[in-house]
């Protein structure tokens, strides 16, 4: 069997997996009639002019998973706000099962209704020209619909599953918070601007910091500073890939490059990790000759777009607190589970000498004089002179790193996140948690999906 040969069939059996099954697509159909239905009743009930419609993956049969279905209620731009948000809180609580509410840019009730997550979302029914804009982010949801269904061929809802599934597999796909990585959308658009999936990975191979992509020529765009560049088709002024980080784009290009040279299942359905024993992590840990200092503390009920950049804001806090204080920061993780945030920060070493080597300025320089005012008599050693420049050997302000980071956050963590349980050294491995012991696994033995 040729490489041709080997990824047709890979491609093949993904999109087996991928398949509902047809009593599956009849409960999926007759679920989303269903909510349409229901809202216009209420609509009628109520006297409200509300257009239901249906959005995202489902519409587009786009999805690569378990579908999740999207219903847009939209109002005319003469509704309120209040009236708006009120009117599709109620009825998406009337309707769905399990309901909590979410926020976007306001708020929205997400649900389940025959086995289905459903999001009911309240938005305005927009278009967008030269002189209007949207009057929130998810008005553009409804007119990315029509873009892609318009633009995408039938052919080509196969090639977007599998790019979706290769996504998930390489921990690439996701607008989220977390993963920074492809919306779904973005992936959508890239199949149609390239045709079919393998044309996307080898594309990527030429791909560099800044690339910027459209549909067509636009002579008028904004200026993004962001890694990929993909020009909203239904807004010129909007970067698809907004939320892309440099780390998830390096990734798809090394994934893509590896996929074309080597193809394998495992890009679409890895194995599922699993923690390295005690005894591996204490040997891997040991060989490194560094210190590991970790934080934990309780799972604030705050959302994940709140909690997450503010846990990734404490720690390049931290490391740059750290730089200050002359220790060297190699590298941080971290995971977060039902009940608990879990941090690590990696130090070449968490101890320091307690004398510092304190550099002034050359002896013929005016203000040199400052220099030994400040220290003569308040140091540990000189001041004294080194190749015509003055030194004094002080006493640093922090020689432990664990003391730091504990006098640095002896309150909360950061805004909505609670003070630390533990700012310890780790040492012992024989008492840490399962979700701390896959942390550290993936931290201490760095695969990529693919590779597990």
């Amino acid at each position: 069997m040729n490489e041709r040969e080997k990824r047709e069939e890979i491609y093949s059996e993904v999109l087996k997996r991928l398949a509902l099954t047809p009593e599956e697509e009849e409960r999926l159909r007759s679920t989303v009639d269903y909510i349409i239905d229901a809202v216009r009743r209420e609509a009628e009930t109520t006297e409200m002019p509300v257009e239901p419609v249906l959005v995202g993956s489902v519409a587009k049969d786009t999805w690569a998973g378990e579908p999740d279905i999207d219903i847009f209620m939209l109002f005319d731009p003469s509704i309120s706000k209040e009236l708006m948000e009120d009117w599709g809180l109620r009825t998406g609580k009337k309707i769905l099962d399990d309901w909590e509410e979410r926020y976007a840019e306001h708020p929205y009730v997400h649900g389940h209704l025959n086995g289905f997550e459903v999001d009911m979302v309240p938005a305005y029914k927009v278009r967008i020209t030269e002189k209007q804009g949207i009057i929130s982010s998810v008005d553009r949801t409804p007119l990315h619909t029509d873009f892609v269904i318009n633009h995408l061929k039938m052919g080509q809802r196969d090639e977007v599953r599998l790019l979706k599934r290769f996504m998930k597999g390489i921990g690439t796909y996701g607008a989220d918070v977390r993963t920074e990585g492809f919306s779904g959308y973005l992936c959508e658009l890239l199949i149609i601007r390239y045709g079919d999936f393998e044309s996307v990975l080898g594309a990527s191979e030429s791909w560099k910091y800044g690339l910027t992509l459209s549909m067509d020529e636009i002579k008028k765009i904004k200026r993004f500073n962001e890694p990929l560049v993909f020009i909203d088709p239904v807004d010129a002024g909007r970067n698809v890939a907004s939320a892309l980080s440099l780390e998830s784009m390096s990734r798809f290009i090394h994934a893509a490059r590896e996929f074309l040279s080597s193809p394998d299942i495992r890009f679409f359905f890895p194995h599922e990790r699993t923690a390295l024993s005690e005894s591996d992590l204490t040997a891997r840990y040991k060989k490194r000759g560094t210190d590991i200092i970790l934080i934990t503390a309780p799972k604030p009920d705050i959302i994940d777009d709140i909690l997450f950049p503010q846990i990734k804001r404490l720690l390049r806090m931290s490391l740059k607190a750290l730089k200050s204080e002359d220790f060297v920061p190699i590298g941080t993780a971290y995971e977060v589970d039902r009940d608990r945030i879990y941090m690590i920060l990696e130090l070449e070493s968490s101890a320091l000498p307690q004398m510092k080597k304190h550099e002034g300025p050359p002896v013929w320089v005016k203000n040199s004089a400052d220099f030994l005012e400040r220290w003569k008599g308040n140091c540990l050693n000189g001041p004294y002179i080194e190749e015509g420049r003055w030194f004094a050997d002080i006493k640093r302000r922090y020689s432990d790193a664990v003391e730091f980071l504990q006098e640095r956050f002896s309150g909360p963590l950061g805004k909505g996140l609670p003070p630390a349980e533990k700012i310890e050294r780790l040492e012992n491995f024989s008492e840490i948690t399962e979700g701390l012991s896959l942390l550290l696994t993936e931290y201490l033995d760095r695969k990529f999906p693919w590779e597990q």
